[in-house]
């Protein structure tokens, strides 16, 4: 019997531990956080709790003594940082297929994911370490280096100002980092307007089930809290091209999404970030399914899919580069989406329903 191991029990981990649930035959087991909503899910046959590389360690010395076919999955950076510390012996007890290991070691390091980027010609933005950046001339992103899965000073900083710059350096010297784990890339015009998203399940590089779309509203930025799927063939068929380097270049398999802006002065598409795992909004490809069938399957609906996360969405109104819902409404009023609200599942609804507790803790923790 075949056991999945989910890594992240998460939005995107509950999703997937909910596909998973849907085959014969398998047990799933998650690893996760405390404050992951993942585990309240009736969907998993067993949970266990690890947010230390010392207890990652344990945890999977005592899954793979009591199992011999184990498939992981990621679906959180903080695990893919907790798996590069693992030793070689446990790793090699598990089948790591989608992606394989040597794929998930090129994204554990961003400056490493850059230079092979380069190498087949993706279309990212310059970058350089903070360190290396004393001036600067226009607005600039910093963000870190490594996936953690949570960075002491945010995921994505937007700096407008050479005052600003000095500050953040400082907070970073102050918690005792080195500003060398931290990447810096010029800001690409436009609004999060601009800003899409394309995800799905590959299998050698050809797309098992896939979706576009446009991550309109985000809290905190870099974190989606609406969405809209991209309609736009021309668009779509821009950001194939854009990403068809990579997917290619690495006969991928496994569940990837692209964070993708588009330069509002002179329309050029740039990918901002690649992540080796499901990402926070793939509830919405729920409606995308078959009626009985997994993420696996390679068949599918027409329907056009709205996503929204609606606690966030209340948080995102600060923030001012997302786009305002009259915008939406506009873009609504030509077609008719079907619209999925993030962690709902009539039969499995404890994680929907605890949310906010689940929100409170956070903010308190």
């Amino acid at each position: 019997m075949t056991l999945y191991l989910v890594l992240g029990l998460g939005p995107a981990g509950l999703f997937v531990s909910r596909q998973l649930a849907k085959r014969e035959k398998c047990v799933v087991i998650g690893i996760g956080k405390r404050d992951d909503i993942g585990i309240y899910s009736n969907k998993l046959n067993h949970y266990y709790i690890s947010e230390d590389i010392v207890s990652f360690k344990n945890i999977l010395e005592d899954i793979t003594s009591k199992y011999t076919d184990i498939v992981p999955i990621l679906c959180s950076d903080q695990y893919l940082s907790l798996l590069v510390q693992c030793d070689t012996a446990i790793l090699s007890r598990m089948h790591f297929s989608s992606p394989s290991l040597d794929t998930l070691w090129l994204f554990a390091d961003k400056v490493r994911l850059q230079e092979f980027c380069q190498r087949i010609n993706l279309k990212m933005p310059y970058s350089t370490t903070l360190s290396n950046v004393c001036v600067m001339d226009n607005p600039l992103v910093i963000k870190p280096a490594v996936k953690a899965g949570i960075s002491k000073v945010g995921k994505i900083n937007v700096i407008n100002t050479q005052d600003d710059l000095v500050k953040l350096k400082n907070k970073i010297l102050d918690l005792g980092e080195d500003p060398n784990d931290y990447i810096v890339q010029p800001f690409i015009q436009g609004n999060n307007g601009y800003e899409y998203g394309y995800g799905g399940y590959f299998c050698e590089g050809k797309p098992t089930i896939d979706i576009y779309f446009y991550q309109l509203r985000q809290y905190p930025q870099g974190v989606c809290c609406h969405t809209l799927e991209i309609l736009d063939e021309n668009l779509k068929k821009n950001i194939r091209e854009t990403v068809t380097p990579f997917l290619v270049s690495t006969k991928y398999s496994g569940f990837i999404q692209f964070d993708i802006k588009q330069d509002a002065e002179n329309l050029q598409l740039y990918v901002l970030d690649i992540n080796p795992r499901p990402w926070g909004s793939i509830s919405m490809l729920s409606l995308k399914l078959s009626d009985g069938t997994s993420l696996w399957a390679d068949n599918g609906t027409n329907n056009k899919v709205a996503w929204r996360f609606p606690i966030k969405e209340f948080l995102s109104l600060k923030n001012r580069n997302n786009v305002s819902y009259k915008e939406i409404w506009r873009i609504r009023r030509k077609t008719r989406y079907s619209m999925v609200v993030d962690l709902f599942d009539k039969n499995d609804i404890l994680p929907f329903l605890i949310q906010p507790v689940v929100i409170l803790h956070k903010l308190f923790k």
